[in-house]
């Protein structure tokens, strides 16, 4: 394979460039306050949150429509040394992997939901991101709280 000056890249030089490039075009997602994870939890809890796990991967940018439009997407056309199209496909999922690393979860809340749904989801034309720590604590607080309601116990006061 080569780059689009000629210069021949060898499989491997590819894939370091598209960890290099997955460094660098690294998607910053800032950590939220304890306080706004626990009111995460009790939406999410309530049914008042839609995230992604909720969600057929094949429907997320159907649901949450920024994704079909770009907004997870990698690098425009000529940040690779050559066409998308010719990248191997773990060359461009290492490269996604990587930009990707600290995403955790995508949700929006149910208020905002468009008009129409498909398939009997609803369509979001907003979303969030969660950090994957985050996320970790919440999905943690979450199954705690659904064995907590189903097991009939009262909330401790």
């Amino acid at each position: 394979m080569s780059d689009d000056k000629g210069n021949a890249m060898t499989d491997q030089e590819l894939m370091e460039f598209a960890l290099r490039k997955g460094e660098a075009d690294l998607l910053v997602i800032p950590k939220k306050e304890r306080e706004e994870l626990q009111q995460l939890v009790r939406d999410i809890v309530a049914g008042n949150v839609v995230t992604a796990e909720q969600i057929p991967t094949d429907m997320w940018s159907t649901v949450f429509m920024p994704i079909m439009f770009g907004a997870l997407n990698g690098p425009s056309p000529g940040e690779f040394p050559v066409r998308m199209s010719d990248l191997p496909s773990e060359v461009y999922r290492a490269y996604t992997d990587t930009r990707l690393r600290d995403l955790g979860t995508i949700y929006e809340n149910v208020s905002e939901a468009g008009p129409m749904s498909i398939n009997g989801y609803p369509t979001f034309y907003s979303m969030k991101l969660l950090h994957k720590d985050d996320w970790d604590r919440v999905l943690a607080a979450v199954r705690r709280e659904l064995d907590r309601r189903a097991s009939g116990e009262d909330v401790d006061v």
